[in-house]
């Protein structure tokens, strides 16, 4: 299960020099082991979700000396004259012929002798119409229903008049987010309850919230590089009259026959377990393993629900009873994560490079070596790392150090930067 994370390490050179880190990581993997109680932790800022407006596209007042510091042909360029989404900030110059999959290159127009250089450990960049594009996670109105996060290897978005979510992977394109609620009564049969309604919802660079999917159950569906994560929030049962609840998922791959299967235990057809959808012996996406918890509770009140398979349906299995004691706590999650398996090559997904003892005496380590001009000057180091707790893990899980040289932020022994709970 591939997720992004993104690290940005900003060196001021000469007057400015910026250096973007952009990790990759798989999301259930990033955990560090947590320090003995007595080391201290500073802080950083949690992010939420925007699923109610669109960012609007930063236009440069200077399109002059865009022209002036770009070839004649990357006037056609589709960023011409505009800042990436995780961009130095600052209405600067980018040099786009200077573009590479993991670099850029940027211009003071103010002050020529001030230039930014970002450096990646991840794509910046694909490639598109002959031109390096930026990665784009954010999705935009395309109007009709439809809304996608179409700048990407792998786009993915929503059809809101058909009630799905998709993922164009290489081989084709994936539906899925079609959702049905079931009951399981006192009997162990199925019976139909509803079907998912999509009638009010917002939608924002991050997705969509949809509001009462079910009655008593909300849903948000977040977007990130060839992923869709999928949130149920419970906030109340309407029918405790059952044993379980099954969240039930159509999934199909447009014009082929598709199947799903468990990753790790393929002759079974109910498990806690990742699972796969295939199709023409390709696999299309894998959906990681399901957690269930109240928002206001603790690990330990976690719950893992088995996953029900039957021919391309995947079915989430929810004790009611569990369900009604967690929501003495408050709302409680469901959380899947749907990915594309073909988002990256598979030898460059290393993850955190985590193992059960990963701490700062063995670290998870990554190094990004950046080509820098010569008789520059540097005079500063700002860093932004952004992490997202998925699964198993909680934000206070994960944790990270940086060092450049001598230096290390933070620079106190037993500091490192985090996000807590609120």
């Amino acid at each position: 299960m591939k997720y992004l994370y993104s690290s940005f390490l900003q060196i001021k050179k000469y007057k400015f020099l910026t250096i973007i880190a952009a990790i990759f990581l798989q999301s259930f993997a990033f955990a560090q082991k947590l320090p003995n109680t007595n080391e201290k932790k500073q802080r950083m800022e949690r992010k939420k979700d925007n699923f109610t407006t669109f960012s609007a596209l930063e236009k440069s007042n200077y399109i002059s000396q865009w022209k002036a510091k770009n070839k004649a042909e990357f006037e056609h360029h589709p960023e011409f004259g505009t800042m990436a989404f995780n961009a130095p900030v600052g209405d600067l110059v980018e040099v786009l012929n200077k573009r590479a999959v993991d670099y850029r290159y940027f211009i003071n127009p103010n002050k020529p002798e001030e230039f930014f250089v970002q450096q990646s450990l991840g794509d910046l960049h694909y490639l598109k119409d002959g031109y390096l594009i930026t990665i784009d996670h954010h999705i935009l109105n395309k109007g009709n229903g439809v809304f996608e996060a179409a700048e990407q290897p792998e786009p993915v978005g929503f059809n809101t008049n058909a009630k799905l979510s998709y993922i164009i992977t290489p081989h084709g394109k994936v539906n899925f987010n079609q959702w049905k609620l079931y009951g399981v009564n006192q009997n162990d049969n199925e019976e139909f309850i509803a079907d998912a309604n999509w009638s009010s919802y917002t939608a924002g660079d991050d997705g969509l919230y949809i509001t009462n999917i079910f009655p008593g159950i909300d849903a948000s569906f977040r977007v990130s590089r060839g992923a869709i994560k999928s949130n149920f929030i419970v906030k109340s049962i309407q029918f405790g009259n059952y044993k379980d609840l099954i969240f039930k998922d159509a999934m199909a791959v447009d014009n082929l026959t598709s199947a799903l299967q468990f990753t790790n235990l393929q002759n079974e057809t109910k498990a806690a377990d990742r699972v796969q959808l295939l199709a023409a012996n390709n696999s299309f996406v894998e959906i990681g393993e399901a957690v269930a918890y109240p928002q206001n509770g603790t690990k330990e009140q976690r719950y893992f629900p088995a996953y029900d398979i039957k021919n391309n349906q995947l079915g989430i299995v929810m004790p009611v009873n569990w369900l009604e004691q967690s929501l003495l706590l408050g709302n409680v999650i469901i959380d899947p994560l749907v990915t594309s398996t073909n988002t990256l090559a598979q030898a460059a997904i290393t993850g955190s490079r985590y193992d059960p003892i990963c701490n700062f005496s063995l670290s998870c380590d990554y190094t990004l070596n950046v080509n820098t001009p010569p008789a520059a000057v540097f005079t500063d180091v700002l860093i932004n790392f952004d992490y997202l707790a998925q699964g198993v893990c909680w934000m206070e899980d994960g944790a990270t150090r940086f060092t450049l040289g001598g230096c290390t932020s933070p620079n106190a022994v037993g500091f490192y930067w985090y996000c807590a709970a609120p």
